[in-house]
């Protein structure tokens, strides 16, 4: 499952305002991450906010401190953004190949025609 999928779940789960399925979604994206191969350093970085946005989110519902889904939340609005930046990325690469903007660029700019 993707980071952005993880944060939708996760967001989805909150809505619910079920104990139960947020913590399911929290186990989902946080189960054995380490291994677990990035394909960019952005993406690793978006995994390392996902991880602390669970481990956020896991205090506060042991003590039963979540806000409300239509509360204020930085948690909230970095899942969202979460969220939309990765499925933008990956709708991107499918888009491109597999490949990166740069790197699609990049190829075609060294085979151009020499003069």
């Amino acid at each position: 499952m993707t980071i952005a999928q993880h944060a939708t779940n996760i967001l989805d789960a909150w809505k619910v305002q079920d104990g139960s399925v947020l913590g399911a979604a929290l186990e989902s994206a946080s189960n054995p991450r380490a291994g677990r191969y990035f394909a960019s350093r952005l993406e690793s970085e978006q995994g390392e906010v996902l991880e602390s946005i669970v481990d956020h989110l896991r205090a506060l519902a042991s003590r039963n401190e979540l806000p409300r889904p239509a509360g204020r939340s930085g948690a909230l609005a970095l899942l969202s953004h979460l969220s939309s930046t990765a499925a933008a990325a990956e709708a991107a690469a499918q888009n491109t190949g597999g490949k990166t903007l740069e790197e699609k660029f990049s190829n075609s700019a060294t085979n151009l025609p020499k003069r």
